[in-house]
This record gives C-alpha cells, structure tokens and sequence, in this order.
C-alpha cells in the first residue's frame, strides 16, 4: 500500500499488511536531500548495539502506549533528534564553532535541511529574512546553503541542544573594504536568524551575536565586524546596538525585499584594539 509521502516532501512511503502492517519501506529519489540523514544513523545504530538495544525499547514501549502513528511518532521525536546528533557527533560532522552556556554554534550539515525549509516557510521569519512572497522547501535550501565554492561559513545555533536559528560568518571582499574605508583590516560580515518564534524576545538572539563577535575577534583575528539590517528592522536594531554595534550610515535601496529596494544601515563593532585609537 503506498502511503503517499507520510509527511516527507519527496518520500514514498510503502507498507504491506495494512492495519496489521509487518514491513513498511521508504523510497526516495537519488539525490534527495533526506537520504545523507538516515544513511548517517543506520550506520550509526550498525556500529552501536547497544544504541540499537535502546531504540528497540523504547519503540516497543511506546508501541504498547499508542495504537495510531499518529501520536506514536511524535512521542519518539525528540529521542530520534538526539540520537541524529549523536550520529553526527560519531561521523564528525556536528563539530562546534563555539558554545556559551546553552547557546551552541556549529556547522550547518545535511540534517538540518528540514529545520530550515520550516523556518523558510514561516512568513513571520520571512517578513525581514529573504521573502514571505517565496517559501523555501527542502531542495531549494539544498541548492542555496550548501555551495561548496561559496565562502560564507554556515551554521546551525542550537539551544539546550534543540534547533532554534541559523547564523552566517564571511570575511569582506576587498571592494567592500575600499568602498567603506577599511583599509588595513580585517572585516567579517555577519548574517541570523531566530527560526523558533518561541525563542524571540528572550535574549538569545543578543547572546547569539555577541557570542560570535567574541568568536570572530578571538579566533579568526577580526577588527571589524559588520551586518546590514533594514531600516525598518526596529527590534533586530535594538539588539545589535545592545551588542555594541554602532550604527556607521544608511545605505539606500540596498537590499531587495518582496519587490521594494529597502534601505538598510551599516553597522560595526569594532576590536577593543580599533576601539582605543578612534
């Protein structure tokens, strides 16, 4: 019996005995972005037994609490999320940029692309981030966060170890440089998000920046970090500035958003170094 998609864009979903169901299969195209994730935790639970032992517990037990899927496979949810991470951690794909208390900061890899294509469908995120007027699915954000050629170092922030938001690093180009009167140092541009509304409003997007601040000055030798908001972006304005950024100068139409070129500010921080001889 084909079930569709069973709530994975791209996915077939077969199973045979029906109410009684003994197998069930999944069938994805060869170049789906789900594939890398379940590869990465069958060979996981492959080398771990004793991860497999658990997983087999749990899913038994949870079998005798609930007779619909429906509330079966939300009950084992957030289990499945941590042993993913637990996968990733094994394969050495889930290193950390950096962690402050429960704020952690690592690279973006293949797992994380459901999160995103969610976040990327929230109009409330949408409303200052890319557009409302053009959702992301999974494919889509396979194809514009993992450029290989590209530069720009992507991240996943994670909070208590769950999901929340997505950050970006990249150090400017020299015409960016020149064109704004940096000259002989080294500037790093930053770009976030909050995905998770529930998180908003609760001080983690200012630990988020301040926290890669300190990374890019302390690790990568920046003297200069930069971000362009929109102008009407009051409250990302307010946490920047609450991080220390000043505002340097409006640049006008500067970035394209649902149609209308909005103008957007130009703001620093600068190194404590910077900071005593301005």
């Amino acid at each position: 019996m084909l079930r569709a998609s069973g709530g994975i864009t791209g996915r077939r979903l077969f199973r045979k005995g029906g109410d009684e169901r003994t197998h069930h299969i999944h069938f994805y195209q060869y170049d789906h972005p789900e594939i890398d994730r379940h590869l990465v935790v069958r060979d996981y639970l492959r080398s771990h037994p004793e991860e497999v032992a658990a997983y087999n517990q749990l899913k038994e037990e949870l079998a005798i609490l609930y007779d619909d899927t429906s509330d079966y496979s939300p009950a084992k949810k957030d289990y499945v999320s941590r042993l993913e991470q637990r996968a990733l951690s094994w394969k050495g794909e889930d290193s950390t940029f950096f962690q402050n208390g429960d704020l952690e900061v690592r690279p973006l890899n293949q797992m994380d692309i459901p999160s995103l294509a969610k976040w990327l469908s929230d109009h409330r995120v949408l409303e200052y981030y890319e557009d409302r007027d053009q959702s992301f699915d999974a494919e889509q954000v396979r194809e514009n966060f993992f450029i290989k050629d590209s530069d720009t170092v992507r991240c996943m922030v994670l909070f208590k170890g769950k999901r929340i938001g997505y950050i970006q690093f990249y150090e400017a180009e020299n015409e960016f440089i020149e064109e704004h009167g940096y000259m002989g140092q080294k500037v790093y541009g930053i770009d976030q998000f909050i995905g998770e509304p529930t998180y908003w409003n609760k001080g983690i997007g200012s630990l988020l920046v301040s926290s890669m601040v300190s990374f890019l000055i302390y690790k990568k030798g920046a003297d200069v970090v930069v971000m362009d908001p929109q102008v009407r972006n009051t409250r990302a304005l307010r946490c920047y500035e609450k991080c220390g950024f000043d505002k340097v100068k409006v640049l006008p139409e500067h970035e394209l958003h649902e149609g209308v070129y909005q103008d957007c500010w130009l703001m620093e921080y600068k190194s404590l170094e910077l900071n005593e001889y301005r």
